[in-house]
């Protein structure tokens, strides 16, 4: 154990960079968790949207379809890696937590 006295202990522990940097992962992990919903909504609405383009428009434009689908794409990859994203928040809340506690 340190030499630090009881009192200061626990404003050490709170003032520490490794307990704030574990709240902020934690924060951002349960944002990435409740945003994963509407992304999955958004990424469904992109399919219908390009879907109904491309019935209506058969002949269209080569530009309008490649914005559609580019849209689309877009928000397929930012669905596939919000997971991705999540687990490196709380890899990164643990290791936080590891180095507070050590």
């Amino acid at each position: 154990m340190t030499n630090i006295p009881e009192n200061q202990m626990m404003t050490t522990f709170f003032n520490s960079e490794n307990f704030w940097g574990m709240i902020l992962f934690v924060a951002a992990a349960i944002l990435t968790h409740l945003s994963e919903n509407s992304f999955l909504k958004e990424k469904i609405r992109r399919e219908e949207d390009f879907k109904n383009f491309v019935e209506e428009n058969k002949n269209g434009s080569k530009m309008k379809y490649n914005i559609k689908k580019t849209a689309m794409e877009m928000a397929e990859s930012r669905y596939n890696f919000l997971p991705i994203f999540k687990w490196l928040f709380i890899f990164g809340a643990i290791l936080a937590l590891y180095r507070l506690v050590i």
